[in-house]
């Protein structure tokens, strides 16, 4: 049931509130994040999670390692839209075990900063940032970080005035990190 609960998309919320919270649908959800099936499939687990997580706070549903990671960052370059802010929200709550880990999370991310729907722009940058907490300020990588995050920024800053103060918001975050 949890297989074609997630292949059709159904949102957790329209499910019988007994049920998301049952410790199956936990464990069949995180079989389904490791598994062989399309990456869609990966981004709705993701997905279901995430609001499951939304009732249950105080519970780490996402128990995220090395391996799930980069199956998830596998499945962010082939999934929708929705699934990948879904995905690039999931990766933002994982704390990387070391500064080389960020950097190769950030370099997969990075491309998400071009993308046309902007809710993945800033669920992009929303990592960078998390990220680039963990890597050294001497790095090149580091400055080269910064400066692939002002075009997207500044590109939102011509959108409907909601988009211009989000956009703003995230700048004056850069400025205040950086100096």
């Amino acid at each position: 049931m949890c297989r074609v609960i997630l292949l059709s998309g159904c949102p957790t919320s329209d499910l019988p509130k007994s049920l998301a919270p049952l410790p199956w649908a936990r464990s069949s959800i995180l079989s389904l994040i490791s598994s062989s099936l399309p990456n869609q499939v990966v981004a709705n687990a993701v997905a279901a999670l995430s609001e499951i997580a939304e009732s249950h706070p105080s519970s780490n549903l996402l128990d995220l390692n090395p391996q799930s990671i980069n199956k998830l960052l596998t499945a962010l370059n082939e999934c929708t839209e929705w699934g990948q802010i879904f995905i690039l929200d999931c990766l933002a709550n994982y704390t990387p075990k070391d500064d080389r880990e960020a950097q190769s999370i950030c370099e997969r991310v990075t491309p998400r900063l071009s993308h046309a729907n902007s809710a993945v722009v800033l669920s992009a940058v929303k990592v960078l940032m998390k990220f680039m907490e963990m890597l050294s300020k001497d790095l090149d990588y580091y400055g080269t970080l910064l400066k692939k995050l002002a075009p997207p920024l500044v590109t939102l800053l011509s959108a409907e005035p909601e988009l211009q103060y989000v956009a703003l918001c995230n700048i004056n975050l850069i400025v205040q990190k950086r100096y």
